[in-house]
């Protein structure tokens, strides 16, 4: 998935870290999850008035991988840095803009009228997270041959695509829109 730095809201804190993160650390991913409030997520970052996720990948469940872990420090000392500069009133100038995308829905993998799994994810959005998928390109291929498209309104942008961790709740991926952040 790339370096994903995941903000919960679009303040004025959150805003600059955007632009702060995307100008070092240019292939990073700015993700909003703004469609609730920070205190309803159930992360443990929501307990702090000013939480972030910081989302690292692809790394398989129960493997260490040398190169992502490179990457979330990496990030994660960006935010420390940041965080500090903030509370000491010197953030360095900052980019006007930062593209970013925003969270919409989430998909699950298809299902038969018994709750039974009946597809996967289709390989052409499978390992392509945050690559855009236009309404009637493919998103599932069922079991029987079948593929099943993306039926949106928008074109999305899917991340969290067949995560091992949300396999359980038959989750399939999340879509975005593409979103600009005026910092």
């Amino acid at each position: 998935m790339r370096p994903t730095l995941i903000l919960l809201a679009l303040d004025t804190f959150n805003k600059q870290l955007a632009a702060y993160i995307s100008e070092r650390m240019p292939d990073a991913i700015i993700l909003v999850e703004d469609h609730i409030k920070p205190l309803q997520h159930a992360f443990l970052c929501s307990v702090a008035k000013q939480g972030v996720i910081v989302e690292v990948g692809p790394q398989p469940q129960s493997v260490l991988r040398h190169d992502v872990m490179e990457s979330m420090q990496e990030m994660t000392i960006h935010i420390l840095d940041f965080v500090h500069l903030f509370n000491i009133d010197k953030v360095p100038e900052l980019p006007l803009q930062v593209t970013a995308y925003r969270y919409k829905e989430t998909l699950h993998l298809p299902q038969n009228a018994q709750g039974e799994r009946i597809g996967m994810v289709h390989q052409n959005v499978q390992d392509k997270d945050f690559a855009p998928v236009a309404p009637g390109d493919p998103l599932f291929m069922c079991f029987d041959g079948r593929e099943i498209a993306w039926e949106g309104s928008y074109t999305a942008y899917p991340h969290f695509i067949n995560e091992a961790a949300y396999y359980d709740n038959n989750i399939a991926m999340s879509m975005a829109e593409v979103l600009t952040i005026e910092v």
